[in-house]
C-alpha cells in the first residue's frame, strides 16, 4: 500500500506500508529503501532496509500508524 506519511517533522513523505515479521504489525518504507523508526522520545529516524525491530513496527488502522512498543506515538498518513 502506498501512502504519504506526516512523519518527518511535519513534512509529508512518500512511504510504502508493508507487513512486518510480527503478526498484526506493519513497517513504513521510505522511497530510498530505508525503514521509518520512531524512538521512545518521539524522534523519527531511518534504519537500513530490512530493519524490523520494535521501534520500526507499527499498527496501521485506517489512516493512522501507531508505533510500538509504546503505543503513544501516532502519525497520520494519506492513502494514494
Amino acid at each position: 500500500m502506498k501512502a504519504f506519511g506526516n512523519i518527518n517533522g511535519g513534512t509529508w513523505s512518500k512511504v510504502t506500508v508493508v507487513a512486518s515479521s510480527e503478526p498484526g504489525k506493519s513497517l513504513l518504507h521510505n522511497q530510498d529503501g530505508t525503514v521509518v523508526s520512531v524512538q521512545p522520545d518521539g524522534s523519527v529516524q531511518s534504519r537500513p532496509g530490512g530493519a524490523d525491530g520494535p521501534y520500526e513496527q507499527c499498527e496501521v488502522a485506517g489512516q493512522i500508524a501507531k508505533f510500538c512498543p509504546d503505543d503513544i506515538h501516532v502519525y497520520p498518513f494519506a492513502l494514494v
